[in-house]
């Protein structure tokens, strides 16, 4: 059961890792589409 949960979390925190990689890249893709925008 333990190592259930272990390997769970180890899961949980690569999706995340994906995910955190993925919005990066669409942040990126946003600054460099228009930069100006982000100016207010």
């Amino acid at each position: 059961m333990e190592a259930q949960r272990v390997s769970f979390r180890i899961e949980g925190m690569n999706i995340f890792k994906e995910r955190a990689e993925l919005i990066r890249r669409e942040v990126v893709l946003e600054f460099q589409n228009g930069s100006t925008s982000l100016k207010s």
